[in-house]
């Protein structure tokens, strides 16, 4: 039942003629200072019908007073409610362990400062409680916001580092956002552009997934909490009324938020959805690019009415020039029926799609000026000519690009020979050569482009040859030349492409934990094969729990992304063998691409052989060998080689063994199959089979002195090293053998070294190598090439020199 004021004020003269009541003294003191009140409680503990009815009439009270206070913040009618209140509390210096440096910003219970974590030397945002409005509800509310906002890891989420009590005050630390809410842009700068709130919108529905996979509602999306940093990060702030889905469902539907962005169900007694957030987020687009609101009212009662009665102003009205795919996005996500609004992920594809057409109309555009341009020209002499071949080179190379990132690698090849006949000394052409060749399994057409490429860049510091000197370094192994060259490219032209490369280079340099902070800068990437790459850096450096964390933020922004292969690593790095093995066994039966198929069955093989299902394995490599027709991956081949071959050695089977290796040594001599050569000397040698391995070994010599590298050099010498201490030099074999590892430290040579030890009945000088091979479990999953057993092997040894050490 609704009451009038008139009908409160007609209870407070009769309240004067009877005792006061404490309880109810009490909630009006309480409501006039602002403090939090359970009205649901304070309702059921009343002693009778009229004491229940007097409590309603006050929840009511409060409801009018919130809904107006934030109203009229809203409308910009009185602005920062705080602004003009007297700082009656000096500003801290310190709170725990944080150094305060200023206020920037105050509500009605708390303040915002800007803060220092000394430990981390770090910039904060700290929200804590002012000391004089302290109370334990209030305590336990910013506590919550603080849990809500750590339980989402997201790039398009601010990010939590910490809540806790301190000096007499409660709070949370956060990151420190340096940019402008989009309330702020929209008074600055006037309506935003349907291509510019088309990209707020899709970083704001990656948020919204994020937000609703760890079962939460935030309830209050608007313009004021959602910030735009100086870098065009898109952030999405304020937990304050955001609830878990759980409690939600245990509590009375209350309406929370701000009333022009809260979806009509709400006004009815719904309870708040994912839907309704949608439709917030459906408010903030339209506010973003009118300036006004969909619904609107001059009270509660008004705008309750305008929903009820159906009474809302249309995007085509206000702005008739607005695209119609980005129109009907919008206006999808404000239907009234929340079962329409489809949801964030679909609003997502929606945006997208309008800013792809956008893309494609530009693109027209561009083709129809090269044309027109080359129709000019053609009046012209030599100089016209040799402009049209420019021009022609240019329009190749753009379309190699766009079928080189769909994958389809040799149409991209034919572009670029294409570029390359009309104007052969164009560096771009080489470099996309090695790179695209590279991809297509072309190994020996990669090193003649690399060849060609030489007297063209000889010391030129352009762009396009630092690329042809990486990939060239990248075709030679030479990983250290590959991330020198690389970072040039990158001060000149910035690039995430690039940046990959630099990441991959340096996991395969064995030195994943400088990769880290690169793989970081491609956590933002609009593509999920880009953005992956900080959980499965992570992974390779040794902290599968944060790599778990990495992958479980990729899957809320990438909700339609299986990515199979990166989790079956990460468990595999955790040591969950079986879980990586279902993992690739799914991959295999729902591949992406056509590579994927040859490439998940060689990893879920590996996951068998880690173990010990030599038999199981055996029958996937058998079976995955009929896509050799199918697929041109040639570096698959030699894997399933070495498998195969890895796999007989295991079970003794050594002939079958010897006759597979024997396949890997028919491939060319190339520092691309270095680690297969490499690796089948070593499986050889675990078979006995010396005279292979003596083979195997100087085909790795031979591709050092041809390419020399850190990578080449140190596996040279671990053959050498190996076929060594066999053939009883066991001083030499450790000397060649430590030099190995001095320059190279993966776990294969460590693992070479500490054998060459244990052959001796060295257990204890063997023990720090086998502790480094177990403590690499991941760095090892992330070598294609390798076979994993080599963790087992490891670790069985250094079970065995523990104990031969306690027995001693």
């Amino acid at each position: 039942m609704s009451r009038s004021f008139d009908d409160l004020a007609d209870d407070r003269q009769d309240e004067q003629e009877e005792p006061e009541d404490p309880r109810l003294s009490a909630l009006i003191e309480a409501l006039a200072k602002g403090d939090m009140i359970d009205w649901q409680q304070a309702e059921s503990s009343a002693g009778n019908e009229e004491e229940k009815e007097r409590i309603r009439a006050l929840a009511a009270i409060s409801e009018v007073a919130t809904f107006h206070r934030t109203w009229l913040a809203e409308g910009g009618i009185i602005g920062d409610l705080d602004e003009d209140e007297e700082l009656d509390e000096a500003v801290p210096t310190h709170w725990g362990e944080l150094e305060i440096l200023e206020r920037v910003g105050r509500g009605a219970f708390g303040d915002v400062y800007k803060a220092r974590e000394p430990r981390l030397d770090r910039i904060v945002a700290l929200k804590l409680i002012r000391a004089s409005a302290r109370t334990p509800e209030r305590e336990a509310e910013t506590l919550r916001e603080g849990r809500l906002l750590a339980k989402v890891r997201h790039p398009n989420v601010a990010t939590v580092y910490g809540a806790a009590g301190a000096d007499g005050r409660v709070g949370f630390w956060m990151e420190f956002l340096e940019g402008k809410n989009l309330a702020e842009m929209l008074k600055e700068q006037g309506r935003f552009g349907a291509r510019e709130a088309a990209e707020i919108g899709i970083a704001l529905c990656r948020a919204l997934a994020a937000v609703h996979a760890q079962g939460i509602i935030h309830r209050d999306v608007k313009a004021q909490n959602v910030v735009r940093e100086n870098d065009g990060r898109i952030v999405l702030t304020d937990f304050g009324v955001g609830r878990d889905t759980a409690v939600i469902q245990s509590e009375e539907p209350s309406l929370s938020g701000t009333p022009l962005y809260l979806a009509p169900e709400l006004f009815e007694g719904k309870p708040p959805s994912p839907a309704s957030d949608l439709y917030a987020l459906g408010v903030l687009l339209f506010y973003l690019v009118t300036g006004e609101f969909p619904v609107t009212g001059t009270s509660f009662d008004e705008l309750r009415a305008a929903h009820q009665g159906r009474k809302r102003r249309w995007l085509k009205e206000l702005r008739k020039e607005l695209p119609g795919t980005f129109v009907a996005a919008v206006e999808r996500a404000l239907d009234r029926d929340s079962k329409k609004r489809a949801g964030v992920g679909e609003l997502k594809r929606e945006l997208g799609r309008f800013l792809l057409e956008r893309l494609e109309r530009r693109k027209r555009v561009r083709q129809a000026l090269v044309s027109l341009l080359l129709l000019l020209l053609c009046a012209g002499g030599i100089g016209a000519f040799i402009a049209r071949a420019q021009i022609a080179t240019w329009f190749n190379l753009r379309a190699a690009d766009r079928l080189g990132a769909a994958g389809k690698m040799q149409p991209a090849i034919d572009e670029v020979l294409e570029a390359k006949r009309r104007t052969p000394n164009e560096p771009g052409i080489y470099w996309r050569l090695m790179s695209y060749r590279s991809a297509y399994g072309d190994y020996l057409g990669s090193l003649e482009a690399a060849r060609e490429s030489e007297p063209i860049c000889k010391d030129s510091r352009a762009w396009d040859c630092h690329m042809v000197r990486s990939w060239s370094a990248i075709l030679r192994q030479d990983y250290e030349e590959a991330i020198k060259s690389f970072k040039a490219a990158q001060k000149i032209r910035p690039d995430l492409d690039t940046l990959k490369q630099i990441v991959m280079a340096q996991v395969n340099r064995v030195q994943p934990e400088l990769a880290i902070a690169d793989a970081s800068n491609l956590r933002a990437s609009e593509e999920p094969e880009m953005a992956e790459y900080l959980a499965s850096t992570l992974s390779a450096a040794g902290n599968p729990k944060a790599a778990r964390e990495a992958l479980e933020e990729l899957r809320g922004r990438f909700y339609d992304h299986p990515f199979y292969w990166l989790s079956g690593k990460i468990k595999i790095a955790d040591g969950d063998a079986a879980g990586a093995e279902a993992e690739f066994r799914e991959w295999s039966m729902h591949p992406d691409e056509s590579g994927d198929l040859s490439t998940s069955q060689l990893l879920l093989a590996q996951a068998l052989l880690f173990q010990s299902k030599f038999d199981e394995a055996q029958e996937v490599l058998v079976a995955s060998s009929s896509l050799n027709k199918q697929e041109k991956f040639g570096r698959n081949d030699g894997v399933r080689s070495i498998l195969r071959a890895k796999c007989f050695a295991k079970t003794e089977d050594f002939s079958q063994m010897s006759r597979l290796l024997k396949e890997v040594e028919e491939l060319e001599q190339i520092p691309t199959y270095l680690k297969l050569f490499r690796n089948a000397a070593l499986i050889a040698l675990e078979g006995r089979d010396l005279s292979l391995a003596s083979r195997l070994a100087k085909m790795v010599g031979d591709i050092r002195k041809r390419y020399p590298s850190a990578l080449s050099e140190s596996f040279d010498l671990e053959l050498q090293g190996e076929l060594a201490w066999r053939e009883g030099n066991f001083d030499g074999a450790i000397d060649l053998l430590t030099e190995a590892h001095t320059t190279r430290d993966d776990p294969q040579n460590a693992l070479s070294l500490a054998r060459a030890y244990i052959a001796q009945n060295q257990c204890q000088a063997a023990l720090p190598y086998l502790r480094s091979v177990v403590s690499r479990r991941g760095l090892i999953v992330e070598d294609f090439y390798t076979p994993w057993t080599i963790w087992n092997d490891a670790n069985d040894l250094f079970k065995k020199c523990q104990a031969k050490g306690r027995k001693n």
